[in-house]
């Protein structure tokens, strides 16, 4: 045996080891003990159950030292593995704890407990399984077996669970953002509807910000935690959580504005108390929402004006100018100082976000003060650095030094490596040539973007937005840009010179729907390729933006029985040559012809008729197709009902029939067809779907299927011509031939 190395003996050893045993120098065949930081030793006497409660005790003393705690942590778990078995529930509970509070991730000793857990799951109550497993999470161990194994044993225990062990437990998972295997998150929810006036201030924060950090946005806790706020005392919530709850309603998309307002007056008189963290979360929370507290802004915006805002860190300054600039809120004074202390911050600090960020805030509130300098800065620190800008922030900032018209500071830069091509040799002296090279950059880098990873619709989008805006304001330098800056037509990221392309005129089609869609429409929208979408979930929203018949617009998931008659009417009537309606702050124009579709959700369908399998039963009486709709026209009178159905065609998609009514201001039978499929998407076309929306590749046939979508469309107008044609002679002859002939008509309402 060589110095030093020891031997591992079980049971009795035979003489030939025993006298090699002889000659080993007992320095080697005893245990080392720890030495603490103090230089002492560290006694491993006593047994693990007897340790665990040293270091237990050690959480109270202030002077105790990482280096001891570890040490003992060493000890603990040798001794730990052999004696597990005397340990109950309560003392690995109170282990894991203390561990906890020391900070020491002790993986082994962590592991043993785990063990212990998972053997043991019976005899652990919700108590002590909700404390582990925020132990573990506060040390930043993720124990996967057994935290699925607590979350699956937890759910079919939900009525031992209280508002503290809900509140522990969801913070666990919160914090190590884990999802667990069971519907646990679910159970709590539930369960939270039960006891949420048991919820504490704190605690409301905690469990909301845990929920939104796992992206689980359930209704039940937002609505039943909104109700415990308000019966909370005021004086009982920190800033701090007050912040917290915001910024979770933002992360979630939960629009309670009751409960937004509420807590913001709770935040009037304590803006001081708020870290500029907690002030960016609160600001970010209500423009993410749409949101607006007059005093609580009135108090964040005189506070930043006056403090130094060095304190601040890069992103935080930037996500409140960008928020505040959101909201239209403050003066020249709060942004002079924003920009002026973003101004000093070094080039090199500035993240792809923050340029973004802050320059579409300058963007924003250019009419309210203009900072050259900060200007210039982001500027060159865009164009330096555009190999590390991804799609989204690339899009923004270019499109907002647009904008701006900001990019004859492009004069500045130093010229790009590549040398000029022999096609833009020849245009340097026409247009802003600095300006034109800089977009050219930001074009290719789109394109190694998108041949590195195709971008998404709304990508797209964003890239479609750009195009517009730079052609809008430099259209001499857009027409000198060489092709291969936009890419090749055929397969452009931007389309033909920087134009919308429409993938699928049948899907145009699809949308305008039996009787509504005509030619010059889908042909203007497929020729000049300048259509888009416009949908929302209020008509106020469409309050001062041009449409045109190739821009359609879409209500989508609103209250239509909310609506005024007399806004919904216009909406609905494309036969106007302008069809106006009042909006908050100004008025939405929809042009002659345009599609406008109106989407809702509810409908009864136990006033859905009885189907015989008979060629009758597909014909539905007009009062039963009117209770049909009843529930989405809400209290709305016949007489308005009426009109809107004058000027509309309305599908209803029922589980097992189609219900579709044309326009008409007389009592007219609806018509139905029947299907059996639970989902409006044929099966076969998910795929096809899902990779569309994931921005994947174009199938394989996708050219062939273009083809045939072209001779499909250019047969089905050739036929609508002919019986357009055929129709307007026989109203041309009918009207010549009527005695009221050239007296003015006077558009009248169904029964009025």
């Amino acid at each position: 045996m060589l110095p030093g190395q020891l031997w591992l003996l079980r049971g009795r050893p035979n003489s030939a080891a025993a006298a090699a045993l002889r000659h080993v120098p007992g320095a080697y065949l005893r245990r080392p003990r720890s030495r603490c930081a103090s230089g002492g030793v560290l006694s491993d006497r006593g047994s693990a159950l007897e340790l665990s409660q040293k270091l237990q005790r050690m959480r109270n003393k202030p002077g105790a030292k990482g280096a001891d705690c570890t040490a003992l942590c060493d000890v603990l778990a040798r001794k730990v593995k052999s004696e597990i078995a005397t340990f109950s529930a309560m003392d690995v509970a109170l282990l894991a704890q203390a561990l906890a509070e020391l900070r020491q991730k002790h993986t082994v000793l962590l592991d043993t407990l785990a063990t212990h857990v998972l053997r043991g799951m019976a005899v652990y109550d919700a108590p002590k399984l909700s404390l582990i497993a925020n132990s573990f999470a506060r040390m930043g161990y993720l124990q996967r077996p057994m935290m699925d194994a607590i979350a699956n044993h937890l759910s079919q225990r939900s009525n031992e669970l209280s508002a503290l062990d809900i509140t522990v437990l969801v913070y666990a998972y919160g914090e190590l953002l884990y999802h667990p295997q069971s519907n646990l998150l679910e159970v709590c929810a539930e369960r939270l509807k039960e006891c949420y006036l048991e919820v504490g201030a704190s605690n409301i924060s905690n469990i909301l910000n845990s929920y939104s950090r796992l992206s689980e946005c359930n209704p039940a806790v937002f609505h039943c935690l909104s109700r415990a706020v308000a019966h909370t005392r005021p004086e009982t919530f920190e800033a701090k959580d007050i912040s917290l709850i915001m910024n979770s309603y933002a992360k979630c998309m939960v629009r309670k504005s009751q409960t937004m307002h509420l807590l913001g007056d709770y935040l009037v008189d304590r803006v001081h108390e708020l870290s500029p963290r907690n002030l960016c979360n609160v600001v970010h929370a209500f423009s993410w929402l749409t949101c607006y507290n007059v005093p609580l802004f009135h108090n964040l915006v005189q506070r930043v004006s006056c403090e130094d805002l060095s304190g601040y860190k890069l992103y935080e300054l930037g996500v409140l100018c960008h928020n505040l600039a959101k909201l239209k809120s403050g003066g020249p004074t709060v942004y002079g100082a924003m920009f002026g202390e973003l101004a000093r911050r070094p080039a090199d600090a500035w993240e792809p976000k923050a340029v973004a960020q802050v320059l579409d805030a300058l963007r924003r509130r250019a009419g309210v003060v203009r900072h050259d300098a900060l200007l210039e800065l982001l500027f060159y620190r865009f164009f330096n650095k555009l190999e590390t800008f991804p799609v989204h922030p690339l899009t923004q900032a270019a499109w907002c030094l647009v904008e701006l018209d900001a990019l004859d500071l492009a004069e500045q830069l130093p010229p790009h490596p590549e040398p000029p091509t022999p096609e833009d040799a020849g245009n340097t002296s026409q247009g802003f040539p600095s300006g034109r090279e800089a977009m050219r950059r930001v074009f290719e880098r789109m394109q190694e973007l998108d041949a590195k990873e195709p971008l998404t619709p709304t990508q797209r989008g964003h890239v479609q937005q750009l195009i517009r805006a730079y052609r809008y304001r430099y259209e001499l330098d857009f027409g000198l840009l060489p092709p291969k800056a936009l890419g090749a037509p055929e397969r452009s990221l931007f389309g033909e010179r920087g134009e919308v392309v429409l993938q699928s005129p049948v899907r145009c089609i699809h949308f305008l729907g039996a009787g509504t869609w005509r030619k010059d429409l889908i042909m203007e929208m497929l020729i000049i390729g300048s259509g888009t979408f416009r949908t929302t979930a209020d008509l106020d929203f469409f309050k001062a933006i041009p449409f045109t018949k190739c821009v359609p617009a879409l209500y989508d998931d609103g209250s239509i029985g909310d609506e005024e008659a007399k806004k919904l009417k216009a909406f609905t009537d494309v036969g106007d040559d302008e069809s106006m309606t009042r909006a908050r702050w100004t008025s939405a124009k929809f042009v002659r012809h345009q599609l406008r579709i109106v989407l809702d959700n509810a409908f009864n369908p136990d006033a859905e008729p009885e189907d015989n399998k008979t060629e009758e039963a597909l014909v539905v009486a007009h009062d039963d197709f009117f209770l049909m709709i009843r529930p989405a026209l809400g209290t709305m009178s016949r007489t308005d009902a009426m009109a809107i159905l004058k000027r509309s065609a309305v599908v209803v998609v029922g589980n097992k029939h189609v219900t579709y009514r044309l326009p008409s201001e007389q009592a007219i039978p609806a018509d139905r067809i029947r299907w059996n499929k639970s989902d409006i998407i044929l099966d076969s076309s998910k795929p096809t779907l899902q990779n569309y929306k994931q921005g994947g590749p174009p199938p394989l046939d996708y050219d062939q299927h273009t083809a045939w979508e072209s001779a499909w469309l250019q047969e089905a107008m050739r036929v609508g011509d002919v019986q357009r044609q055929a129709e307007r002679q026989q109203a041309d002859r009918e009207t010549r031939e009527a005695q009221m002939h050239s007296i003015p008509f006077v558009k009248m309402e169904a029964d009025e």
